[in-house]
């Protein structure tokens, strides 16, 4: 399960892999063919070095500010489980507003 979390807790471990089993109805091969992709998606994306990134320099940007302009949300707390919870406010966005402020971004418009 290490590569799912980064967490040393057991009952982390087994809260995911019974939402994985529910997710697959309980069935032992759908659930272990789901959690082997799941684990070469993330190794494919790599995202435990995401995962350390900072938000600027993962969206090239310098100052934070400026996409929350754009793209208004805010992590407020976590839950039972101390995973963090995340909210948005979905806009309407002007894509060249965003690349314009995004620089990690190659766009068109």
């Amino acid at each position: 399960m290490s590569d799912l979390d980064s967490s040393n807790d057991p009952a982390f471990a087994t809260y995911t892999l019974l939402r994985y089993l529910r997710a697959n109805q309980f069935s032992l091969e759908k659930t272990i063919n789901h959690i082997t992709t799941t684990v070469g998606w993330r190794r494919e994306m790599n995202v435990r070095y995401i995962l350390t990134q900072t938000p600027e320099s993962l969206l090239g940007v310098d100052d934070l500010k400026s996409i929350l302009g754009i793209y208004p949300h805010w992590h407020r707390r976590y839950d039972v489980h101390g995973r963090p919870v995340l909210f948005k406010k979905y806009v309407v966005h002007r894509v060249p507003n965003v690349c314009h402020d995004c620089t990690a971004l190659n766009c068109t418009a």
